[in-house]
Order: structure tokens, then sequence, then C-alpha cells
């Protein structure tokens, strides 16, 4: 799992140098893990909070 995440980074700097053109030293990535109450996967309303 750890060697598959410096190769995501890259591909996603890669693919946003090629477009919308941004400058690699300009892209930050920052990945959050997020409770159940934070996701929504319809009609804007938290499932699992219901």
């Amino acid at each position: 799992m750890f060697f598959v995440i410096p190769a995501f980074y890259a591909k996603v700097v890669e693919n946003l140098a090629t477009d919308p053109g941004i400058d690699p030293a300009n892209v930050l990535i920052t990945i959050t893990e997020n409770h159940d109450i934070d996701w929504s996967f319809r009609d804007g309303v938290a499932q699992f909070a219901i």
C-alpha cells in the first residue's frame, strides 16, 4: 500500500500540470480521514446520521 501513495501523488501532480497547467511547485495534497457522519451519498443527507 505504501508504495502506491507516492505514485498516486506523482500522477495527481502530473495531471494538474497537464491540464489545467498548474505548476507542480504549487500543488499541496492533504488527505484527511473522516467519520461516517461526514459522508453524504444522496440528496445532501448524511445517510449514516439518520
